[in-house]
């Protein structure tokens, strides 16, 4: 029962819980009490570390409960935080296999994506991210470790090495863009992040630890990444296409679409690899495949 799970002292007995997954940073387990309402416990053990991602969720849960996001964001059912152990308690909500076959589906699915980005975006920013200002030190250091940690990934592929001269230039012209807006960010948007229903809308978006205030056009660029993914497996649309529907919902203005062409190809060599879309949608092709469609993308989006 969920009030058997708040009198819980942890650690957990984690005995009969059905593991969902590792995730990167928490166990998530769903809980069944007696009347079949079902749970998510994102659960934190001997990690302060992975506590502290607990706790900046939950912190971000409840300011952004207050805006006018709050339709998206799911509802804290209870917390227990402690040093080195700590959990989350979410309502479980049902996920609807993506329709990718359905040309409205698709089309409502991202269209519905960027206006809640476009929502995010717009949102004031707590005073707390006031460091982050137009090409302050913080901005700097983060766009330079992004940076190093791209040349050191393709720099181990064959495929992709040749491409580190763009992402110097592209990343020092970032910085030398003089008119940087920062918004709120969620940081991780992915599929695996948006539990959406069975004609496309968005019901809730997940997982907000990694909230921040961050230049909106490098998230805009990790959306439309994702997007190549919905492309590889629908065909009815071509990439563009798709690029183009999002980007109209979202109403990009020129300069900030400046940027996002700057950072995406940067972020398309980041997720290079098949483990950035699920194992089960590579079946209808080769791993060589996807990796040569991506490089064409890439190449296109680059020449443009």
């Amino acid at each position: 029962m969920v009030d058997k799970v708040h009198r819980i002292n942890l650690p957990i007995n984690m005995a009969g819980f059905n593991k969902n997954s590792y995730g990167y940073h928490h166990d998530i387990y769903t809980i069944r009490d007696i009347n079949n309402d079902y749970y998510i416990l994102k659960y934190a053990e001997k990690d302060t570390q992975s506590v502290n991602r607990l706790r900046n969720e939950k912190n971000a849960i409840n300011e952004l409960r207050k805006t006018n996001l709050k339709q998206y964001i799911p509802k804290l059912k209870h917390d227990k935080l402690g040093v080195k152990n700590g959990y989350l308690l979410y309502r479980y909500y049902n996920n609807e296999m993506l329709n990718l076959s359905n040309d409205n589906y698709v089309v409502n699915f991202i269209k519905n994506l960027a206006k809640f980005l476009k929502q995010l975006h717009n949102l004031k920013i707590p005073s707390k991210y006031n460091d982050w200002v137009d090409n302050s030190p913080t901005f700097n250091n983060w766009i330079n470790k992004f940076k190093s940690e791209t040349i050191n990934l393709i720099s181990q592929d064959k495929k992709f090495k040749n491409y580190t001269m763009l992402v110097e230039n592209n990343v020092q012209k970032i910085k030398d863009n003089t008119k940087l807006n920062i918004s709120l960010i969620h940081n991780d948007i992915r599929l695996s992040n948006i539990i959406y229903d069975s004609k496309g809308n968005i019901k809730k978006v997940i997982d907000w630890e990694n909230l921040t205030a961050l230049d909106p056009a490098y998230e805009i660029a990790r959306v439309e990444t994702m997007i190549f993914n919905l492309y590889y497996v629908f065909t009815n649309y071509t990439y563009d296409k798709l690029i183009k529907l999002f980007r109209n919902e979202y109403k990009i203005p020129k300069q900030l679409k400046n940027r996002i062409d700057l950072y995406k190809p940067i972020y398309m060599l980041q997720n290079m690899h098949t483990s950035s879309i699920p194992h089960t949608w590579l079946q209808r092709s080769t791993e060589e495949h996807y990796i040569n469609t991506y490089r064409h993308t890439l190449s296109k989006i680059i020449n443009k």
